[in-house]
């Protein structure tokens, strides 16, 4: 197998039909891992972008930017740690778009 370069952020993107498999790219500059992430968007992919924090002993540790589906992790972390059943969470998101705001 061969070593990839270690860039600052990292773009994950995976297909919609095939979300096991999860291709990454590298780079080092943030507006080409938007440019790329766009690009990746549009081809029918999801993706997320994240910025490297920490380096240790072959281990890293990621920021997940509010890029993609990095925006809705909060929501999500919060569904999955108490369990919300997939049914109330579709519920309560209808409700939110029919509510008077």
């Amino acid at each position: 197998m061969q070593s990839v370069k270690l860039g600052r952020y990292k773009v994950a993107f995976w297909q919609p039909s095939d979300a096991i498999i999860i291709y990454s790219k590298m780079f080092d500059d943030l507006d080409r891992a938007k440019a790329e992430a766009d690009a990746l968007h549009k081809a029918g992919y999801i993706y997320t972008i994240m910025e490297i924090r920490v380096i240790s002993d072959g281990a890293y540790t990621w920021e997940v930017l509010e890029e993609g589906v990095g925006k809705h992790m909060p929501l999500l972390s919060k569904v999955w740690a108490n369990k919300v059943p997939l049914t109330t969470l579709v519920g309560l998101l209808l409700l939110g778009q029919v509510m008077p705001k």
